[in-house]
């Protein structure tokens, strides 16, 4: 969670709520180690993941701050 590869967030009346910040937050591999079931990734294919997961994360942080 603190990786915000799932970032908790509500949309209610047509706003955006992040309901969990994490802090620190940490890099996407660190969540990917734990697990299994993502050892056939390359590094390329994790660096790929955690720039998409910082830029959807920073759209929804920009899109909170809207309200």
């Amino acid at each position: 969670m603190n990786s915000c590869v799932f970032p908790l967030y509500e949309y209610e009346y047509g706003k955006y709520n992040l309901t969990y910040r994490p802090y620190p937050i940490l890099p996407v591999r660190e969540y990917i180690e734990g697990q299994g079931r993502f050892r056939h990734l390359k590094p390329e294919d994790v660096d790929s993941i955690q720039e998409h997961t910082r830029t959807e994360y920073e759209k929804l942080v920009k899109l909170s701050e809207e309200g």
